[in-house]
């Protein structure tokens, strides 16, 4: 059985976060949203909108992340207050 580990992320699992975000859209999402936008997703852009987003120190938000026992990135979750006043 391997192990894995989940834990808080910190600024420095961007680049990460972003390689595990593009890769699980593109495989996932492909038949269902358009080739051409999928297509375009890349982690640099990512990479930019997490350090973004982590950086937002004063709202509530939360990303962990699982990384298997080499330490590799295998997933994440993020969440926070819903934002459009529509629970």
């Amino acid at each position: 059985m391997r192990a894995i580990t989940i834990r808080r992320v910190s600024v420095a699992d961007a680049a990460s976060i972003a390689e595990v975000h593009v890769s699980s859209w593109q495989t996932t999402y492909r038949g269902i949203i358009s080739a051409e936008f999928l297509d375009n997703l890349t982690c640099q852009k990512q990479y930019k909108s997490w350090l973004h987003f982590l950086a937002k120190t004063d709202e509530p938000i939360f990303v962990y992340l699982a990384e298997d026992e080499q330490g590799k990135v295998i997933g994440f979750v993020a969440g926070g207050p819903e934002r459009d006043d529509n629970p």
